[in-house]
């Protein structure tokens, strides 16, 4: 299977608990989605993965396009052929 055909880019206010995104040519597993607003009115999602990767969370502004796996799909091994 292309690792192609599943990557596609979201926009960070979809992603949820128990979706994969590529970080570091890496699927790793979001644990929780953390949403919050500055006083300016800018929306930022955070994502904060499960334990075991020991990845710092990520935060990106709500519209960032990311590239994600719904849980549904399995992750594929690796982005690089």
């Amino acid at each position: 299977m292309n690792h192609q055909e599943f990557n596609q880019s979201y926009p960070a206010s979809q992603i949820e608990p128990g979706w994969h995104l590529l970080i570091n040519e890496q699927w790793v597993a979001v644990g929780i989605v953390i949403e919050t607003e500055t006083p300016d009115g800018t929306h930022f999602i955070t994502f904060v993965f499960d334990e075991d990767t020991k990845l710092p969370a990520v935060k990106l502004r709500k519209e960032a396009m990311v590239t994600a796996q719904p849980p549904d799909l399995p992750p594929t091994s690796s982005p690089v052929a």
